[in-house]
């Protein structure tokens, strides 16, 4: 029994060795330039992502935005807000369901109509630099990859987080930051909330996300002067030699 276990925990790490190698999402970008990816998961808030917006168009930052379907209908003016800025915009579902475990009609069903409505919303500008899309909680597994990549989305994770979803002070939040940002990092922030039916929110402007506006604007001079430039995750992903690793849920 003891030999059974050991041979099927080694046959289930090389199946995920070989899926992320494959088809898994992108957490990093192997590139000798000073070049980092801010992402922003949840919106679009009409509270926090123009505060957002303010603080990357006063330090000359671009970033994208993972955008919930149910929110961009919602709040369409600063979806184009976010457009005209300059910045990058990406799939993160409709309703913000876990897509770990879902069926494909239902991974089908939250990309395509998110997709639906950001495309209606921006029209061919919408994917024009590729088509991203990140999965809610950064989970996924076999499923939600071989679909995603059927309908030519890159799926992109993350290799540095600020964790602020903790709601930590936006000291913790940007030196958390700063600890682990090297060329070519992308990291993980949240503009807005979750409000969906999936949550046990129902407002999204419950989640305060003050500590991560006060916390962009202490990582980003600090970079920025170090030498790092804040680009779009197409732009990042130009420099290509793309490093996959496996995430654990």
């Amino acid at each position: 029994m003891l030999m059974a276990n050991r041979v099927r925990r080694y046959s289930q790490h090389i199946y995920f060795r070989m899926r992320d190698r494959l088809i898994g999402g992108i957490t990093h970008v192997a590139t000798g330039d000073k070049l980092v990816a801010l992402t922003f998961d949840d919106g679009p808030n009409p509270v926090f992502t123009p505060q957002i917006l303010q603080v990357l168009a006063q330090y000359h930052a671009k970033a994208t935005f993972f955008m919930i379907g149910e929110h961009v209908h919602r709040h369409s003016e600063i979806v184009r807000a976010v457009q005209a800025a300059g910045h990058a915009i990406g799939n993160h579902t409709y309703t913000h369901r876990r897509l770990a475990g879902c069926s494909l009609a239902q991974v089908r069903i939250e990309l395509i109509e998110c997709q639906r409505v950001l495309r209606v919303l921006l029209g061919e500008a919408y994917g024009r630099t590729g088509k991203l899309m990140r999965p809610p909680y950064g989970a996924y597994d076999t499923t939600t990859a071989l679909f995603a990549k059927s309908q030519r989305y890159r799926m992109v994770l993350w290799s540095v987080s600020g964790e602020d979803w903790r709601h930590d002070d936006a000291g913790l939040v940007a030196q958390r930051i700063m600890a682990q940002t090297q060329p070519g990092s992308i990291v993980l922030l949240h503009d807005g909330w979750n409000t969906s039916r999936h949550s046990q929110f129902g407002d999204d402007l419950v989640a305060d996300r003050a500590q991560t506006v006060l916390a962009l604007t202490q990582v980003l001079p600090v970079l920025a002067g170090q030498g790092y430039q804040f680009v779009t995750m197409p732009e990042l992903l130009a420099h290509e030699g793309v490093r996959v690793v496996r995430k654990r849920y």
